[in-house]
């Protein structure tokens, strides 16, 4: 190596990415929840990252990490808006559609991934926010997805701290 090389920063192990649309009113969820965890994690152990991405693409963003923290916005009607789920890849329902590589569901993803010979983060935690309006073009949310931001944020760092992946800053 010359002179004028320098040695790549090493990946952290842990990825942690926000998704959603910034402008469709609750769909930022996921967005500001990284934005949040962006400056309270450690970025030597932590990479935080925002994406619209899904699918395949979402696939190939968190594929070489350890662990990968997702977060989004969900639509149920099952609780009402501002409720937290933490869930498993089997816990995702399969696609409906396949349009597109879009619109590929996680663990079909996953599944091609490791078939590619990627390396599939061997965990994964999903966080969705239960949202009521992630269609509409603005940049405010609903007061109940607004209170979960922290709550969610909260509860991703009392994980990263239980299970030793990262000493939190508090």
């Amino acid at each position: 190596m010359s002179e004028t090389e320098t040695t790549p920063t090493p990946r952290p192990p842990v990825i942690v990415v926000g998704l959603g649309n910034p402008i469709l009113s609750d769909d930022a969820a996921g967005i500001l929840v990284a934005r949040e965890l962006a400056t309270r994690l450690p970025a030597d152990r932590v990479e935080v990252t925002e994406s619209m991405r899904g699918g395949l693409d979402l696939m190939e963003l968190i594929a070489g990490y350890t662990t990968a923290h997702l977060i989004d916005a969900i639509q149920t009607r099952r609780e009402p808006a501002g409720h937290i789920w933490r869930l498993e890849v089997d816990d995702l329902p399969p696609a409906l559609t396949l349009a597109s590589s879009h619109e590929v569901d996680l663990p079909t993803a996953l599944r091609f991934a490791e078939k590619m010979g990627y390396k599939v983060p061997s965990r994964i935690a999903i966080w969705a926010i239960e949202v009521s309006d992630p269609y509409t073009v603005s940049e405010q949310l609903s007061e109940p997805v607004r209170q979960a931001i922290p709550l969610c944020v909260e509860q991703i760092l009392a994980e990263l701290r239980e299970d030793g992946t990262v000493e939190v800053n508090t």
